[in-house]
């Protein structure tokens, strides 16, 4: 396999701008205008942010040589990457200003609704705690605590859980329109 081994980095004043991601992608492309098959670097483990972009590119560690990390993508595999990432990007790019505030606010409902549904399922069970150490008689061979929650608590527990299922619908649905906001596709 012929493998191009590459070495880049990107000023400390330009990061976090999309030039890292952007000089990947003409050096991909390039290596693959070359004949090349595969791309191999080395990277230092603590550069967070460059791990973590060869991996969005499908960059895998293939070992280690001194205090970095070694490597390696199949550039059938990046370029392949490459074009999700930029059809995403364009997408987000393309939506308009209506259509991301109406995802902010579908995201915002269902942070909301995850919190309310949380706070309610707390409330039932301390109003099933207060009730169940004053009651004396139990009809049930369940425990005070469960039989007071039953008795006192059965709609506000399923009215909690319906919440906080809709809450977790709505942000896995919507979560996506802050990385596209912030570049990271």
């Amino acid at each position: 396999m012929l493998t191009y081994l590459i070495g880049m980095a990107v000023k400390a004043s330009a990061r976090g701008k999309g030039i890292g991601r952007k000089l990947l992608e003409e050096i991909i492309a390039h290596a693959m205008t070359q004949g090349y098959e595969a791309l191999s670097l080395s990277v230092d483990p603590f550069n967070h942010a460059a791990y973590k972009l060869y991996k969005s590119v499908g960059f895998n560690k293939t070992g280690t040589s001194g205090t970095s990390v070694t490597m390696l993508v199949s550039l059938t595999v990046a370029d392949q990457r490459i074009r999700g990432l930029n059809q995403t990007a364009a997408l987000n790019h393309n939506m308009s200003e209506g259509q991301k505030q109406s995802r902010k606010n579908k995201l915002l409902v269902g942070m909301v609704s995850l919190f309310a549904g949380v706070l309610l399922l707390a409330a039932s069970w301390i109003t099933s705690a207060i009730y169940a150490s004053g009651v004396t008689e139990w009809s049930t061979s369940y425990g005070r605590f469960y039989t007071a929650m039953f008795e006192t608590s059965g709609i506000p527990l399923l009215l909690s859980l319906i919440l906080v299922l809709y809450g977790i619908v709505l942000i896995a649905a919507e979560a996506g329109i802050w990385q596209s906001e912030k570049g990271e596709y």
